[in-house]
């Protein structure tokens, strides 16, 4: 069996996970120093809700050196979108925080989060159907602002860019814009796609778009009369590309079909050419971890949690609620579903986690592509890689380690 790995494409966001490379090197470069100079993070979790911002609940609860436990307190100044939290005193604010209704520009809530502290606190941000944005600070450690601009999708929002939230190629993302789709125009290049039906929420697919000419970009769109679209370039020459799709966690239980339009050297496009998705509905929750791959193989997705136990195929829940709620192509059998996925709908255990992919049987099948997804807390991270050989049939402890990463605490 042979694999190849690679990263593909950064964090959003800040961090709050610290990734491990399978070489050990800690990620960011600086968190170790970083740990070492700061104390823990606080253990508690916010009660209440001092602050209620346009229907969005925001509570902070804090630890200080001494071990005294506290919820924050508002009530200093307040207005719709934005608020002022205090823990001693009325007299000396802590966090200022806004939550901003950015709908009619990206289809999210944003939320923005300046602390001027160095107490240890858990802050988080309830949306009206439950969903939480997180942010933490360590004890001795100046807290740093936080700006997220996709930290809530809007209940009303709708179209594409609500559903897909990333198209690329070849590490080389997709461009969103807000015109009318173009008209196809005779001479414009004719393609073919193919890839999954399946998809999950949080996950991840790829399509394969082959065309008889160079393409120097794909394109986009759930309907190709209504405004707004991906445009994805293509390295020049390339009349075969692989297009990598990420899905919202807001996944609906039914999305429209994605037409896929090629543009030509001489600046054409051609007609569109349709490709289905069937949703499958998995859990999100704080912490997850989403596999998918582009063939009949059987991959395994292995999770092993800080305490060391390990969620798979054979163990598919831990005792701290992590669930492995998806399994396909089981010991062959074909579901054309071709994704696993582990997830912990909230608390996910603080420390050290790493994600093992493992190639059991190829099922006849010569070499396998595979995407790895790691979403926690609005952010995500990526890794693509391909096996070949007739597979392990491993079971527990078997696998490629894809990465390591830590949930601080």
């Amino acid at each position: 069996m042979v694999a190849s790995l690679a990263a593909a494409g950064p964090l959003v966001a800040q961090p709050r996970l610290d990734f491990v490379d399978v070489a050990g090197r800690d990620w960011p470069a600086n968190a170790a120093e970083k740990a070492a100079s700061a104390g823990p993070f606080a253990d508690c979790r916010p009660a209440a809700a001092p602050l209620v911002l346009d229907g969005y609940e925001v509570g902070l609860c804090y630890e200080t050196a001494e071990g005294e436990v506290g919820e924050a307190k508002a009530g200093v100044w307040e207005s719709r979108e934005s608020g002022l939290l205090w823990f001693f005193s009325p007299e000396n604010a802590e966090v200022l925080i806004k939550v901003l209704n950015g709908c009619a520009i990206n289809n999210h809530r944003w939320v923005f989060v300046a602390p001027v502290t160095d107490v240890a606190f858990n802050l988080q941000v309830v949306a009206p159907g439950g969903r939480r944005w997180t942010h933490r600070n360590m004890l001795g450690s100046l807290a740093e602002t936080k700006a997220d601009t996709s930290a809530f999708p809007c209940p009303e929002a709708s179209g594409l860019r609500h559903w897909l939230t990333s198209a690329s190629v070849g590490g080389r993302e997709g461009e969103w814009r807000t015109a009318s789709f173009p008209t196809s125009g005779s001479g414009g290049p004719s393609i073919s796609v193919a890839g999954n039906a399946a998809i999950v929420p949080g996950g991840t697919t790829e399509v394969v778009v082959s065309a008889g000419e160079p393409l120097t970009g794909v394109l986009l769109t759930d309907d190709v009369s209504a405004a707004g679209y991906y445009e994805v370039p293509v390295a020049a020459g390339a009349e075969r590309v692989r297009v990598r799709l990420q899905f919202s966690q807001d996944l609906p239980a039914e999305v429209p079909m994605l037409n896929l339009v090629g543009r030509g050297s001489s600046n054409l496009i051609g007609p569109p050419a349709p490709h289905r998705f069937d949703v499958v509905d998995v859990g999100t929750g704080e912490l997850q971890v989403n596999l998918s791959w582009n063939s009949a193989a059987d991959l395994d997705l292995h999770v092993v949690e800080p305490s060391g136990e390990e969620i798979y195929f054979g163990d598919r829940t831990s005792n701290s609620g992590g669930e492995l709620d998806l399994d396909s192509n089981a010991a062959c059998r074909r579901d054309n579903v071709r994704n696993e996925n582990v997830t912990w709908e909230e608390s996910a255990p603080v420390g050290e986690y790493t994600v093992r992919v493992n190639h059991w049987s190829n099922c006849g099948v010569g070499s396998t592509d595979y995407t790895v997804r790691v979403n926690y807390g609005g952010e995500s991270s990526v890794f693509s890689g391909t096996f070949t050989g007739s597979g392990s049939r491993g079971g527990r402890g078997s696998g490629t380690t894809i990465t390591v990463f830590r949930v601080p605490g």
